[in-house]
């Protein structure tokens, strides 16, 4: 059974996972974008049982921007779409030094997505 963490509306933070005892970092495992009545929804599915991690999220400009602490991509490997859905310029994935990613989320216009 896999766990998830989503973003959903492409700048809301929805975490879903059974606590673990275990200090390592979540491993994600996959990034899927779902389209949603929002926009899109970025999905982190992760092995069922991590932990759920920490999320600071900000807003500059027209990006918003997730860190995910205590966190790893699967063999550091980077995700970005261009143009996912109406008024989002793009989405990307990317990971921030050996415990943690970020995810950006970049509209089209003067504001950042909501």
């Amino acid at each position: 059974m896999k766990e998830f963490f989503g973003i959903g509306g492409a700048a809301a933070i929805v975490l879903m996972a059974a606590q673990s005892a275990s200090a390592a970092p979540a491993q994600v495992t996959n990034v899927r974008l779902n389209p949603s009545r929002s926009g899109v929804d970025v999905v982190l599915e992760t092995q069922a049982g991590e932990r759920a991690p920490q999320v600071f999220n900000v807003n500059r400009g027209n990006t918003w921007t997730a860190y995910i602490f205590n966190t790893q991509l699967r063999g550091n490997q980077s995700f970005q779409q261009n143009n996912p859905a109406p008024g989002i310029a793009s989405i990307a994935v990317t990971p921030v030094g050996a415990n943690g990613i970020q995810v950006t989320v970049v509209g089209q216009g003067n504001t950042a997505p909501t």
